[in-house]
């Protein structure tokens, strides 16, 4: 192996674990922001939208009650909870407290 192609691979992987790294640094920081806009939520109020070029962010917070079958949508995105009550009550949602915050993300590719 060459002295041009070990650096190129070592530049390669620096670039890729940067990537990684600046990822999950981005994805903290964003969930840190979908948790004070939360914070300052009442359950069941309307989901909030937060778009960016290239990210949508879905924010809620919902009261035990409504978290059977919750559906949400996002630019042909979809999440749902089940809709059978025991399925949520198995999960250890229902201990949890007297609201649930939700924040689904959508990528663009």
């Amino acid at each position: 192996m060459s002295y041009k192609t070990a650096h190129f691979c070592f530049s390669v992987v620096v670039v890729v674990f940067q990537g990684k790294h600046l990822v999950k640094t981005s994805m903290k920081i964003i969930s840190l922001v979908g948790d004070a806009v939360l914070a300052l939520r009442v359950p069941d109020e309307e989901m909030i939208s937060i778009k960016t070029t290239g990210l949508t962010m879905t924010l809620g917070r919902h009261s035990q009650e409504k978290l059977v079958g919750l559906n949400i949508e996002e630019k042909g995105a979809r999440f749902v909870l089940p809709a059978e009550k025991k399925a949520l009550e198995s999960s250890g949602i229902e201990e949890a407290s007297s609201f649930v915050d939700t924040q689904v993300y959508c990528i663009k590719k």
